[in-house]
C-alpha cells in the first residue's frame, strides 16, 4: 500500500481561480476564456469531477483563522 505523501502526489488540485472567466491569465486562470466560467464555487469543481468525469473527488479542507 502506498503511503500517504505518496498519494498526495498523483492528487490534481483545481482552484476556483483556474477556471474563473472574470480573472485574467496574470491573475491566475489557466484556461481559455471559452471554456471558462463565472464564479466558479468549489462544490461545482467537485460535483462535475464526480458526477460527469467519473473522478474520485474531495473538497480540500482549509483551516480558517476567521
Amino acid at each position: 500500500m502506498e503511503n500517504n505523501e505518496a498519494l498526495k502526489k498523483k492528487y490534481i488540485k483545481i482552484y476556483p481561480s483556474y477556471i474563473d472567466k472574470q480573472l485574467k491569465h496574470s491573475e491566475g486562470r489557466k484556461v481559455p476564456l471559452s471554456i471558462a466560467v463565472e464564479n466558479p464555487l468549489t462544490t461545482e469543481i467537485n460535483a462535475v469531477c464526480v458526477q460527469i468525469l467519473g473522478m474520485d473527488s474531495a473538497p480540500e479542507k482549509v483551516k480558517s483563522n476567521f
